[in-house]
């Protein structure tokens, strides 16, 4: 009886594990939609979304509906690029939020209409003063499609998400970029394996700093360097995550 049990546990077992590996390659296989993406902001605030597609179906005519939180973004003036990849972009205002994009072949007989890539790039503005993340939804709305010279309509395409975040504090290439808002102390500091080597630190200090660690603190034997921003030196409160870089 033991022996039965365990066989059709395993035999359980290798089901579930073949399921499994069936269902992500379908998935894989036949996703058709928006290409979902994270995008960092640079320093200044400068955000560009560059809108994707895979697993084109086929489009003859397309329609996105952007939508984005207004009290952190701003569109810029002539913030809409188009790449051409879809022919017949007849986009409407774009000043609303949600606003939407709209492409439309004028020829429903194109042959090459199943190309993917870029279609289009925006150019958003981010708040002053804001850090963290926000996200930009990228909606499919609508669209047709033209496969075997029949057109269909509606596809089955998948929306996508842009998530935009702007770092307050980071280390790159031994660089630490630090943006104060209210008068935080800045704290950088190199690390061996014993403990730490040697520290700095910049209090009230406002406004975007690029401080080189090597010319500021001693790196010499250092296997790691990290910077903090905290409150001030009293509270020693963080006001967000710290950065750390291997030497």
């Amino acid at each position: 009886m033991k022996s039965i049990k365990k066989f059709i546990t395993v035999v359980l077992c290798m089901l579930l594990i073949i399921s499994s590996v069936a269902t992500v390659s379908a998935d894989e296989n036949t996703f058709s939609g928006i290409v979902s993406k994270t995008v960092e902001a640079s320093e200044n605030g400068d955000v560009e979304l560059i809108i994707d597609i895979a697993g084109n179906p086929g489009l003859i005519s397309l329609i996105l509906e952007v939508s984005y939180d207004s009290d952190v973004l701003t569109l810029k003036e002539n913030g809409f690029t188009d790449t051409g990849l879809l022919k017949g972009n007849v986009n409407t205002t774009l000043t609303v939020n949600p606003f939407r994009l709209s492409w439309q072949h004028s020829d429903a007989t194109a042959a090459n209409n199943y190309a993917n890539g870029t279609i289009a790039r925006l150019a958003f503005k981010m708040k002053e003063g804001f850090y963290g993340t926000t996200d930009v939804e990228i909606k499919y709305h609508s669209g047709q499609t033209l496969v075997n010279s029949v057109v269909v309509r509606p596809p089955a395409m998948q929306s996508g998400v842009m998530t935009v975040t702007r770092t307050k504090l980071a280390i790159n290439d031994g660089e630490v970029v630090a943006n104060y808002t209210k008068g935080e102390t800045l704290i950088v500091a190199s690390y061996n394996e014993d403990g730490m080597v040697d520290y700095k630190a910049y209090p009230n200090t406002t406004g975007n700093v690029k401080i080189k660690v090597a010319e500021v603190i001693n790196t010499t034997g250092a296997t790691k360097v990290k910077a903090f921003l905290w409150e001030n030196l009293e509270t020693c409160m963080p006001v967000c995550n710290s950065a750390e870089e291997e030497l």
